[in-house]
C-alpha cells in the first residue's frame, strides 16, 4: 500500500472494493466526511463517482500541518 510521508506519516491509499484513504482525520474535517463510509484511520470512496479533490486536499493540507505542528514541537 502506497504511503505518503513528511515529518512522519502523512497519508496512505489502496484500491480494494472502494478506494480507500488512509490516516487520521481532523474533527473540523468530519462533516465533508459524512457522506462516505469511515473507519478508525481511513475513508472509503465508491469508485463509480468521482472522486472528492477538494476534500482529499484539505485531508492532505490538515496532515500536513498536523505534521508540521508535532515535528516544531521535537
Amino acid at each position: 500500500m502506497p504511503y505518503y510521508k513528511y515529518n512522519g506519516h502523512l497519508v496512505g491509499f489502496a484500491a480494494y472494493k472502494d478506494l480507500s484513504l488512509f490516516g487520521a482525520f481532523p474533527k473540523p474535517l468530519e462533516p465533508g466526511l459524512k457522506p462516505y463510509k469511515t473507519g478508525r484511520g481511513s475513508v472509503q470512496f465508491p469508485q463509480d463517482k468521482p472522486l472528492p479533490k477538494t476534500l482529499i486536499g484539505k485531508i492532505v493540507k490538515a496532515h500536513v500541518q498536523m505534521n508540521e505542528t508535532k515535528a516544531s514541537v521535537r
